[in-house]
Formats: structure tokens, C-alpha cells, sequence
């Protein structure tokens, strides 16, 4: 009596490697979201604003003393003008 075996994996190796590629195409990355578009900001304006917050003696400049209210602008003074 003959009995009939499954085969449970009907393709070969380089069919399953197709497979596998095909499926990494078209399931890619391009499903997920957008990219998000960068912040558009005037920097005229957003100087005249830091130093009308932070320019407390009114002198147009800002001084180490002013500039430790704002520590993002300290850490990189070198870069300012």
C-alpha cells in the first residue's frame, strides 16, 4: 500500500527568496506616513522678538547676564553675530 506524502513546501529555495523579495517591494516603506515639512520661520522676526524679551536694559545687545534667561542661545553664542 502506497501512501501519499504531503509536501509542504511545494516551491524551492530561490521561489521562496522571490517570494520573500516580492512581498518586501510591494509592502515596503512607501505605506507609512508623510514626511513632515520643515518649520518655516523668519529670522528678522524671530530676533527682534528675543531681544525685545530678553534685551532688559534696552541697549540692543544682550549680555551674559541677559543671555542666562536663555540657554540655547548661550551655549552657542560663538555663532551669533
Amino acid at each position: 500500500m502506497q501512501t501519499n506524502r504531503v509536501r509542504y513546501l511545494p516551491l524551492g529555495y530561490f521561489e521562496w527568496l522571490g517570494l520573500a523579495l516580492l512581498l518586501v517591494f510591494v509592502g515596503g516603506c512607501g505605506s507609512g506616513p508623510s514626511a513632515i515639512e520643515p518649520v518655516s520661520i523668519d529670522s528678522g522676526d524671530a530676533s527682534a522678538e528675543a531681544m525685545r524679551l530678553y534685551d532688559k536694559n534696552e541697549d540692543d545687545l544682550l549680555d551674559d547676564e541677559e543671555l542666562a534667561n536663555v540657554p540655547g542661545i548661550l551655549l552657542h553664542k560663538d555663532k551669533y553675530d
